[in-house]
């Protein structure tokens, strides 16, 4: 079992967004057998300002974790997991279950907790 906390930190002098993919137990329950990323969830926004931290759970204690970030100067921190967010309101979303409009794709980065269970961005 990996970390059950998730430490983000904001190490920029410009305010950051950002949004979490992890496994859920209530998705797991929910998505019929087989969906394409079945279990795993997306959740947001959470702010951090500059020099800010803010710890999120983890509630499975899976060793990855994925997370998608915009800061206000519009400079994004994205990888090659595209999830959906909603583009402006606080979410949270099984992944399994398409929704399309309002919500968008993002790019999510992957995190191996076993590695390092803070995520600093700079």
């Amino acid at each position: 079992m990996s970390a059950t906390t998730v430490r983000f930190k904001n190490s920029t002098s410009i305010g950051i967004w950002f949004a979490v993919a992890r496994i859920e137990v209530t998705c797991r329950n929910a998505c019929p057998a087989g969906s394409p990323n079945a279990g795993f969830a997306t959740l947001g926004w959470f702010r951090l300002l500059p020099g800010g931290e803010r710890n999120i759970t983890n509630p499975t204690g899976n060793r990855f974790i994925g997370h998608y970030a915009e800061r206000d100067d519009g400079a994004l921190y994205n990888g090659p997991f595209a999830l959906e967010v909603h583009p402006v309101d606080a979410f949270f979303k099984c992944e399994c279950f398409p929704v399309g409009p309002p919500f968008v794709r993002a790019g999510f980065r992957q995190r191996d907790l076993d590695d390092s269970s803070t995520i600093d961005y700079h």
